[in-house]
């Protein structure tokens, strides 16, 4: 089975390797080209545009964003993909562009098969992702080798793709919320004179052991925003489609505006290249610990 790969950033290059080691045919993709050598050693094709990686079984996305995504389209892989090929997105993208590729692609005879992932980095490099697959049934089982080698774990989630991007931004909208959850409670255990590495002690030792608090209670404890693992203004833009998939059903959230607003002051104060843990500088601030 042929697959095209396009976006060898910190998650992709993992997830790309791993579907090589598999023994896929591949032609990969990303706008520095340099970035693919280690798939070229290995056997890898380099595509030199989006287009060269499309004429294939799978076409795998791995982007930023709506915009990067929409950008891939513009510049004509859906022009070049074959008729019953699959577009396997693992972006974090909006309901409605979920909706408009479904369509596009269901026009003209392929499938567009949806399959963001949970985790970091570190887990795509060794395969230990979480993915979260919805699409047709018969293309989802034609793509359940890729998920296997990328993952730890699948969850299907049915036959309409946007359902997994959903999961996807509320999941990210819930870690979010968590993230500003402990920089707000950090920014007062700091102010009331709370010894911040015992505070995180504690709340990790007992019923906050989960490792989104270990890691990111680690982070503010330390104050350690750089180098990001995920940045400001990427998880603005999940947070804001997050309230726009539930506007879209007329549901509310209304914690999200709170994370947005931290969010908005922390590009605002020039954290734009950190982390979005970065968050906890912003509450601080706010308790007056610092200008």
């Amino acid at each position: 089975m042929r697959v095209g790969f396009i976006g060898l950033g910190a998650m992709g290059l993992g997830m790309a390797q791993q579907i090589q080691a598999a023994g896929f045919d591949m032609t990969v993709y990303n706008r520095t080209a340099a970035k693919a050598e280690p798939l070229v050693a290995a056997g890898a094709t380099l595509a030199h545009t989006p287009v060269e990686a499309a004429s294939v079984d799978i076409l795998i996305t791995v982007v930023s964003d709506d915009a990067a995504e929409q950008a891939l389209i513009a510049q004509g892989i859906a022009d070049t993909l074959p008729k019953g090929s699959i577009h396997m997105a693992t972006t974090t993208m909006s309901a409605k562009l979920a909706r408009e590729l479904t369509a596009l692609h269901r026009a003209a005879g392929r499938y567009f098969v949806a399959a963001p992932v949970m985790g970091s980095s570190a887990m795509a490099a060794n395969g230990r992702l979480f993915v979260l697959s919805a699409g047709d049934a018969a293309a989802r089982a034609k793509c359940q080798r890729v998920f296997e080698v990328v993952g730890q774990r699948t969850f299907v989630l049915g036959d309409e793709p946007v359902t997994a991007f959903t999961v996807k931004l509320l999941m990210n909208f819930m870690l979010a919320s968590s993230i500003e959850m402990l920089a707000e409670s950090f920014a007062v255990a700091r102010k009331a004179g709370i010894d911040v590495d015992q505070f995180l002690e504690v709340i990790t030792g007992t019923i906050f052991a989960a490792p989104i608090f270990s890691v990111y209670g680690q982070l503010i404890a330390t104050r350690t925003s750089q180098p990001a693992t995920f940045t400001v203004p990427l998880g603005l833009k999940d947070v804001r489609e997050a309230l726009a998939a539930a506007e879209a059903v007329e549901a509310s959230l209304p914690l999200a505006n709170v994370v947005r607003d931290s969010l908005i002051s922390a590009l605002a104060q020039g954290y734009a290249e950190h982390d979005w843990s970065v968050v906890a500088k912003v509450n601080e601030k706010r308790a007056g610990l610092y200008s």
